[in-house]
């Protein structure tokens, strides 16, 4: 698939062209790892855009071997060249959301300036970056999120168990929990009230928040992988198949996916649980393993 590097008119404002791909940390560790990493990474940035996001560049900050970090961090050096680095999801959920509450009418999630120029900045001059003592404190920080995500969902477990109890067979499938979640009365609009709230101080009722979800995918999507997370941790039988168990990095990166053409990831549970995401959203958003783009992938150079 040949993209041409070229730009187009969008309102007077020139817009590049080419398809734009998001990495996870996963797949950028994957092409580093490739056979072929310096010729796909050359390929990457002539066809498409990259975008190097936030949380890629923390999780690579945290690895404990200094040579892997060095590594995976000249792969986002060069790719950035033809790219650039995007915002974490949890900064562009919070002003998407202080942007709706100051002026609902007017609001464009389109509008916020998702890039990280100060990630750059630091990506090419190195402060804090690659260092020891940010991995240690990185890791720490990941280690202690991961621990009070997962809790949330142990908490829980016990109480869907006894919903059905004794009718095991009606634990529904993935599709079927979620829209009974989007229901008119439906937990998702109190989660997603809640999430709103702390990001602008303000609250909604279920009407207004059910307009403000649809207009914004990032806050759509992000909410959606914690319904994956939801049915993996609390509804999924414990015998099941756990074709959604993805980390909770990998579910909030949902916010991520309106922002890119492509998602590429080399976490099975991850693309499944984003794949689900990016359907219920209604997003055009490609959900991939870099096994499956790279096989995809023929780039004129």
């Amino acid at each position: 698939m040949g993209v041409k590097r070229a730009s187009v008119r969008d309102n007077g404002v020139m817009q590049d062209a080419r398809k734009r791909l998001i990495f996870d940390t996963s797949g950028l560790n994957a092409l580093a790892d490739d056979a072929e990493s310096n010729h796909l990474a050359k390929s990457l940035g002539i066809g498409f855009q990259v975008r190097i996001s936030e949380t890629s560049l923390s999780e690579i900050g945290a690895c404990s071997r200094a040579e892997r970090r060095g590594q995976l961090l000249a792969l986002c050096r060069h790719l950035v060249h033809a790219g650039e680095c995007i915002r974490p999801y949890n900064w562009i959920i919070g002003e998407l959301t202080k942007s709706h509450a100051s002026n609902p009418a007017r609001f464009d999630w389109k509008a916020l300036d998702i890039r990280g120029r100060e990630l750059e900045d630091e990506l090419t001059r190195p402060e804090f970056l690659g260092t020891d003592g940010l991995a240690e404190e990185t890791s720490a920080d990941f280690e202690a999120k991961s621990e009070d995500f997962e809790a949330v969902y142990r908490d829980a477990r016990p109480i869907f168990d006894a919903i059905v109890e004794g009718r095991e067979r009606e634990r529904p499938p993935i599709s079927e929990f979620i829209t009974a979640l989007k229901a008119d009365s439906g937990s998702l609009w109190h989660l997603c009230g809640g999430v709103y709230s702390r990001g602008c101080g303000k609250e909604m009722d279920i009407p207004a928040m059910r307009v403000f979800v649809d207009a914004c995918p990032p806050f759509n999507a992000m909410m959606l992988g914690l319904c994956v997370a939801l049915f993996d941790r609390c509804v999924r039988h414990v015998r099941a198949r756990a074709d959604y168990r993805a980390g909770w990095l990998d579910l909030l990166a949902g916010a991520y996916l309106p922002y890119c053409d492509r998602f590429i990831t080399n976490d099975g549970g991850q693309r499944n649980s984003l794949a689900v995401v990016a359907a219920e959203a209604d997003l055009a958003t490609t959900i991939c393993t870099f096994a499956e783009f790279k096989r995809g992938l023929t780039v004129l150079v």
